[in-house]
């Protein structure tokens, strides 16, 4: 991540809201599409993988907010904030003010749980995979 504490925290606090999106996003007819509808909603990020296995005691107390207005809202480990996101396929985008800041690829989802790979398009090489529940 950035030096920045700041974009640090806000990249964070992006990437639980991505998450929580993507456990939210129940998949359409169409496979390759995410169901922004089950998108909105309160999520709870539940597991980071570190070191290829995932941890829960480091995300005790991280939601994220999706609006059907395309808004969100997070807070907890990552940090505290809001911006907007779009989904496209079955990746969810999210932005501060103008500008992207991160991306949220849905690697499987059931009923109310959902596994996520989260990255900065300009590094999608440097991802973390997150899991979430719904609330």
């Amino acid at each position: 991540m950035l030096n920045n504490p700041a974009k640090n925290t806000m990249k964070k606090l992006f990437l639980l809201t991505a998450i929580i999106g993507f456990v939210m996003c129940g998949c359409k007819k169409d496979k390759d599409e995410l169901d922004v509808n089950q998108l909105h909603g309160k999520w709870k990020v539940t597991h980071v993988e570190i070191d290829g296995s995932y941890q829960s005691w480091l995300l005790t107390s991280t939601y994220i907010t999706f609006y059907s207005d395309g808004s969100y809202y997070g807070s907890g480990y990552f940090g505290t904030g809001s911006g907007t996101y779009k989904v496209a396929g079955k990746t969810v985008i999210t932005y501060v003010g103008n500008s992207e800041y991160y991306r949220y690829d849905v690697l499987s989802l059931s009923s109310n749980n959902a596994e996520l790979k989260m990255y900065d398009n300009d590094k999608p090489s440097s991802s973390i995979k997150i899991r979430v529940s719904k609330q």
